[in-house]
């Protein structure tokens, strides 16, 4: 049901800007972008004025740092916004203020939110802090590698010492609700009502928090005193950048958390970007040359990660003033807003660093990033014993910091408890802006890689007091030591990591020699060992035991399609050879990869009482059911399984997969089963060169299948569309993989791991891939399904800007085209000439629901659009196909979409009686509603029992029990109730 829209934010008056020779002078307060003139230079003046020297004075702009308490009578354009976060506060004791890199979320807070809570002064709309907020307590900290630490450092005494601080971080790890009780006592030391916990930089959770177990007891404790019991004093806030929703989402509690109780920051509007530029000249009574302002706002324009880029312009401005001024050539010869910081840096780099400086600079900058692939790369603090190489001594690499601190390219600070000294980059613009240190982070990505992971091993063997069970082994420890190896990457080690990696290998020679003496006393056991495992077997017939890994692939042996169209093994076993082979050439492409686990007909799981034997069916169609059995029988996420074809000729052999259902994510498309291959020829037999070449290339292009489909099981989208395209080089042919590339599109979309301004260009990828598939393959039907998808979420956004205000001529065309071909896709899927039967999954019902679902947009659309008598039309009409598919979804392993197709109708059925509403019948929108109900209640049900999260969290959660509501609020309305 449409929303009415709040009000639009009021928007400042423009700034009074004239020809760009005019100078004007800034003092007093600045209000509603008002600015107060006082003199003007005329024209002739400027000359004069350009030749004047800097009058001295302290920087009213902060560059690439942000903005502190101590500034906040710099801090400018954010009133509004300050005011809003702080009134959250009121509501809420956990607020999330989330936004893009460089959009300001740390100023805000720190400049913005807490100077107002100190004040308890009337905000901004007038309205006042929470009561009390002048005497709270405050505490700011950043996670960093260790956010126990961090956490219990910032809530420690100033005068703690290491050992209570450690000590307060071993109880949060062993009971996060110690939090609680740590809150209390700090309260009671600082006779403080209440403390606001601000975690600057979220994001360093993910990035650099070095073990799962210590992220995982960190959100514990902040979840443990932010859930709705109002007694705990205690407000958390966290600044998250955008792009790491998709991490934050992997945690449910703290998912839905944050998704009820967060502030999303986008762009400055251009009043308050005035604001922000002659603020903080007023508040000094400096002057800037008229006609500057509006050519900075022109280049800022509206991307909401600016901000760091304008403030470091700013300052880089003001560094070249003349007398009082910011002038236009001062702005020009600092690079502007695009090039100021990328100038900055070429010129200390290239000026003030000599050449044995520039190479230790080069070393810092690459320590001070971290890498990602899934998100863009942020920045890392570095202790200042970690740039100790054996090629760099202490003093050069402070005199390098020095000159990359007073150019505020990096900041140094000191963690406390203790004295370790610490440095980072200001701001993570610098590593997105600066072209020669993009260059340096692309040279070795997985070096790099290889050296952090290598750098917090060190870190935490040290910590540890050197615990063994920490080094490097096996795979792991051969591969850092090739990488050192390398040209001259082994003076970029660290002291620390250099002895972690010698400890490592002097470690490995141990274990090799004690391996040596145990295989040779294991060698004269082996003929007792044999004889006493066969007769356990015999005495003891335990349970079968089932695939425990991440990931699990099983691979049935090659069966055979009779004469008669049976499915049967292969007797002369040349089907289990096949398999074999298979199973081994797909072990051999995944290399030691441990976190997926491949299983075949083999004699050490054979003798453990594993057997997987061939998928014997009446006909080819019925494989994909016994598919599915044999991967619950194993606990498999993956089953491959074939069959030579006899009735052709010649014989030509079919390899499938079958993908069972993950309850974690929202393909609902990508499960069932598909066929890998056009089938291959096996007249000249099995072990032909030609078929083996093919059959080993079918393994290649298996592994990276499974390894996408593991990484996608984790959340990682990123990560499985990189392998999806990898195994497109492999075989660009296939209309498979080209749907999956597609649908892995759309899913990183949805999941979020890239900043907004992206989504339509993965989007538009996504549609690429799935029209690929369709030429390859014109009777693809899921292909058909995924591009309705896409269609449908290009319009989705357009019709839910709509709901607020309603949709203009051109948003209703544009929406209108997206559903039209959204429906044109999904009515292609149900074409006559299209087999579906061997998917394993309704593909047909599936297409139909997709169908149902651009109906009832369609209907949201053209009400927006104030046409109510086509839009009840186009409600009905989705009622009807909605209908139509539930009988589908009745199986247990569909029930997933038995829940969607509940919550679609329901909100076909609702938008029908909103629709008798306004047309006057209220009998028949009441009998709407009802039946409206009917199914969200029945949607609301299957949560109860259900274990998928799609279906408790996304449908259940996110829309049935909202939907329900409003229906309830409806029918108690027409029935005369208030």
């Amino acid at each position: 049901m449409a929303v009415p829209a709040p009000p639009p934010e009021p928007q400042a008056g423009p700034a009074t800007t004239a020809g760009s020779g005019d100078s004007i002078s800034i003092a007093g307060n600045v209000i509603n972008s008002t600015i107060i003139i006082k003199s003007v230079v005329r024209d002739d003046q400027v000359t004069d004025l350009e030749s004047l020297p800097p009058e001295p004075g302290d920087p009213p702009y902060k560059g690439l740092q942000y903005f502190d308490e101590a500034d906040a009578a710099h801090f400018f354009g954010r009133e509004q916004l300050t005011a809003r976060l702080v009134g959250r506060l009121h509501r809420s004791r956990f607020l999330a203020v989330v936004g893009a890199s460089g959009s300001g979320k740390s100023s805000l807070v720190r400049a913005g939110v807490i100077p107002a809570l100190r004040s308890g002064a009337p905000l901004a709309d007038g309205s006042l802090p929470p009561l009390g907020s002048p005497h709270w307590s405050y505490r700011v900290f950043s996670p960093g590698g260790h956010p126990l630490d961090a956490l219990a450092a910032a809530l420690s005494q100033n005068a703690a010492l290491p050992s209570q601080v450690m000590g307060l971080r071993d109880e949060f790890l062993a009971e996060p609700r110690s939090l609680a009780v740590a809150v209390q006592s700090l309260l009671a030391s600082e006779a403080a009502p209440h403390l606001l916990l601000v975690v600057d930089q979220f994001e360093e959770l993910f990035t650099l928090a070095h073990t799962d177990a210590e992220r995982e007891a960190f959100i514990n404790a902040l979840l443990a005193v932010s859930g709705s019991d109002d007694s705990q004093p205690i407000t958390v806030m966290v600044c998250l950048r955008a792009d790491f929703y998709a991490q934050v989402a992997q945690h449910d509690r703290l998912r839905e958390l944050v998704s009820q109780y967060q502030e999303f920051i986008g762009a400055m509007s251009r009043g308050e970007l005035v604001d922000a530029i002659v603020g903080p000249l007023a508040k000094d009574s400096w002057k800037i040359q008229e006609g500057l302002v509006k050519v900075i706002l022109d280049d800022v324009g509206f991307e909401p990660g600016s901000l760091p880029l304008l403030s470091h312009a700013l300052l880089e401005t003001w560094q070249r003033r003349h007398a009082r001024t910011l002038t236009l050539s001062g702005y020009v010869d600092c690079g502007g807003v695009d090039g100021a910081i990328r100038e900055t840096a070429d010129s200390v780099f290239r000026d003030r660093l000599r050449p044995d400086q520039q190479s230790v600079a080069r070393l810092i900058f690459l320590r001070l990033a971290e890498l990602n692939d899934d998100a863009q790369d942020t920045r890392r603090r570095a202790s200042f014993s970690e740039l100790i190489t054996r090629s760099t001594d202490e003093l050069t690499i402070q005199a390098v910091i020095n000159i990359l601190a007073d150019a505020r390219l990096v900041t140094t600070t000191t963690l406390e408890p203790g004295d370790q000294k610490v440095v980072e980059v200001a701001h993570e613009s610098l590593i997105r802006e600066w072209p020669t240190l993009r260059g340096w982070l692309n040279e070795d990505r997985q070096g790099l890689i290889l050296h952090r992971q290598l750098t917090d091993a060190a870190e935490d063997w040290i910590k540890s007091g050197q615990d063994n069970s920490i080094l490097f082994r096996g795979s792991r420890l051969k591969q850092v030591q090739d990488w050192v190896a390398k040209s001259d990457n082994a003076d970029t080690l660290s002291l620390q990591d250099a002895a972690f990696l010698q400890a490592s290998q002097n470690e490995a020679r141990k274990q090799a020699r004690r391996e040596a003496r145990v295989r040779a006393t294991q060698f004269a056991l082996v003929g007792l060992a044999v004889l006493l495992l066969a007769v356990v077997v015999f005495l003891v017939h335990p349970k079968p035991p089932v695939m425990n890994a991440p990931y699990n692939v099983a691979i049935a042996d090659i069966a055979q399609v009779q004469p008669d169209g049976t499915v049967r093994a292969i007797s002369d076993g040349s089907g289990t050879a096949l398999s074999q082979g298979l199973a081994s050439a797909l072990q051999h492409a995944l290399g030691d990869n441990s976190s997926i686990l491949v299983w075949n007909d083999r004699l050490d799981l054979k003798s453990r009482g594993v057997q997987l034997g061939a998928l014997e069916t009446a006909t080819p169609q019925e494989q994909s059911g016994a598919a599915a059995a044999l991967a619950e029988r194993l606990h498999a996420d993956m089953v491959i399984y074939g069959a030579i074809d006899q009735r052709q000729q010649p014989p030509s052999l079919s390899v499938q997969m079958y993908l069972v259902p993950r309850l974690s994510d929202a393909q609902g498309e990508v499960q069932g089963n598909f066929q890998l291959n056009d089938p291959i020829p096996v007249a000249a037999g099995l072990q032909a060169p030609d078929v083996r070449s093919k059959i080993a290339q079918q393994a290649n292009f298996l592994a990276l299948l499974a390894l996408a489909q593991s990484e996608g099981g984790q959340g990682h989208t990123l990560e499985a569309l990189e392998y999806y395209l990898k195994a497109a080089q492999i075989n660009p042919d296939s209309d498979l993989l080209q749907f999956f590339i597609g649908r892995e599109y759309l899913f990183t979309v949805e999941r979020k791991p890239i900043p907004p301004e992206a989504d339509s260009i993965f989007e538009q990828k996504a549609l690429d891939a799935l029209q690929k598939a369709l030429q390859l393959n014109p009777h693809n039907a899921r292909a058909y399904i995924g591009l309705g998808s896409a269609y449908v979420k290009q319009a989705q956004p357009i019709v839910d800007a709509g709901n607020a205000s309603g949709l203009d001529a051109s948003g209703f065309q544009k929406a209108g085209a997206f559903l039209d071909q959204a429906a044109a896709a999904y009515q292609q899927a149900l074409q006559p000439g299209l087999d579906s039967t061997g998917y394993g999954v309704p593909v047909q019902d599936i297409a139909r629901l997709g169908l149902g679902n651009t109906y009832l947009l369609r209907g949201v659309a053209l009400q927006e659009n104030n046409q109510n008598e086509q839009a009840q039309a186009a409600f009905r009409q989705a009622v009807q196909q909605l209908q139509h598919t539930l009988p589908a979804f009745q199986s247990p392993e569909l029930a997933r979409y038995l829940a969607q197709n509940r919550q679609f109708l329901g909100s076909a059925l609702q938008w029908s009686g909103y629709l008798s509403e306004l047309s006057g019948d209220p009998s028949a929108a009441a009998r709407a509603y009802q039946d409206a109900g009917q199914q969200l209640n029945a949607c609301i049900d299957m949560g109860k029992t259900s274990s998928d999260r799609i279906i408790t969290s996304d449908i259940v959660q996110d829309n049935c029990q909202p939907m329900l509501q409003q229906v309830e609020q409806r029918l108690k309305t027409l029935a005369g109730g208030s």
